[in-house]
């Protein structure tokens, strides 16, 4: 499936059994890793089902012949909600697929205040939300000191084991998900953006919280969900 749908959910409204489908690039992570493991270990097994997603049999559910469903909803990329709901004119069809909306930062306001609730909005569950802050506009005659007060902020938190008590930050979904991020880090300071804090992988594989000032709008990181 796109990029940053973590989890697809289906609900085969005749038996009422859940189908949890996840991108086939995924499985094996989901399946061995300690996140997938704990998934697994929580919900009962007669009851839910696990399997690989695809998007064309994920978009026929919504076929005005098929039996499969009566009712289709769908939280990930725009490329493939809007795909579902083309193909479900006669299905009740409920989408949420994000946004990229900036937080903005007047001269006036307490900028120190919405750093502070930032670097929690930015960085929660490594990000990976869908009302995640990515992207801040800053009135250039406080940027200079948001920045440079944001950026310590956001290099304290620690990154580490998620079922640690002390761990404010761990990985992303899969390497390949950091890869991309990573890559669009890298397109970013290739570009003019400056790194502020992070923008490596630690030893343990993780890429770090990450800070970029001077983006510009057609950067990667500006034009799309991160996550």
């Amino acid at each position: 499936v796109q990029k940053g749908d973590v989890l697809v959910k289906l609900a085969r409204i005749e038996n009422l059994y859940p189908v949890i489908e996840v991108p086939e690039r995924d499985i094996q992570d989901v399946r061995e890793g300690t996140a997938g493991q704990a998934v697994f270990a929580s919900l009962p097994s007669r009851k839910f089902t696990f399997t690989v997603a695809r998007i064309e049999p994920l978009a026929r559910a919504g076929d005005k012949g098929s039996h499969f469903a009566v009712r289709c909803a769908f939280t990930g990329s725009p490329e493939v909600g809007w795909g579902i709901k083309a193909r479900a004119p006669r299905k009740h069809v409920g989408l949420e697929l994000g946004n990229n909306a900036p937080v903005i930062i007047a001269a006036d306001g307490d900028w120190k205040k919405a750093a502070d609730k930032i670097k929690i909005a930015g960085f929660s569950h490594a990000g990976q939300s869908c009302i995640s802050t990515q992207r801040i506009l800053v009135h250039q005659s406080v940027a200079d000191q948001f920045t440079d007060y944001l950026g310590p902020m956001v290099a304290s938190l620690v990154v580490g084991n998620p079922l640690s008590d002390d761990t404010d930050v761990s990985a992303l979904i899969s390497q390949n998900e950091r890869d991309r991020v990573k890559g669009w880090v890298d397109e970013a300071v290739a570009q003019g953006g400056r790194i502020v804090t992070g923008g490596e992988i630690d030893d343990n594989g993780v890429l770090v919280p990450t800070v970029i000032a001077d983006a510009k709008p057609e950067m990667q990181v500006c034009i799309n969900e991160v996550f």
